[in-house]
């Protein structure tokens, strides 16, 4: 599956320390905010179950999984492979419940490019730059590349008014705020 399913993975918690600490380089990347209504984000009939976006649900015991249905999945009622697609790809253990993650698959054969190293493809897709609302600048990342992912994104007509943050870390609380770019503090 790993081969023919991409994953886009999102989350609804962009204040969360760990999530910066462990997808954004320990808060020198940033964050991209999406708007879950764009078209992008949705799929018409079977494709919805592979290419929309949904929520993960998280769990206390692993999924089961009944081989014999698994292995002749041709005869399946439409219900039958919304419950496997989303024991195989939606479901996580609680541990993760923190992330608040969201999920959407395309298949691999769909991606614009494909790079490949160590014999891993990387398969990316094309995003339209629409579904994008704001850029969210991680509290160490460097003032140079701030300054030119500012300038970069500026210089683009498609991004000119995108809103630009700059997160920190709350003086009250562990967690992360979010504040104009730059923060004047």
């Amino acid at each position: 599956m790993n081969k023919s399913v991409g994953v886009l993975s999102l989350t609804e918690t962009p204040h969360h320390p760990l999530m910066w600490s462990h997808y954004s380089n320990n808060h020198t990347g940033l964050v991209i905010e999406f708007d879950p209504d764009h078209e992008f984000f949705f799929a018409e009939g079977a494709a919805a179950e592979m290419g929309g976006l949904h929520k993960v649900q998280y769990a206390a015991q692993r999924p089961k999984f009944d081989v014999l249905f698994d292995m002749g999945m041709v005869d399946a009622s439409p219900e039958q492979i919304k419950e496997w697609v989303d024991k195989v790809s939606f479901t996580k253990s609680k541990d993760w419940e923190y992330e608040g993650e969201w999920r959407m698959l395309k298949p691999s054969k769909d991606a614009t490019t494909v790079h490949t190293t160590d014999a891993v493809g990387i398969h990316l897709f094309k995003l339209p730059s629409a579904c994008i609302k704001s850029v969210i600048l991680g509290q160490r990342m460097s003032a140079t590349l701030k300054q030119e992912m500012v300038l970069s994104l500026r210089a683009d007509t498609r991004y000119a008014d995108l809103l630009i943050s700059e997160a920190y870390s709350s003086d009250e609380d562990f967690k992360i705020e979010v504040g104009p770019y730059p923060i004047a503090r």
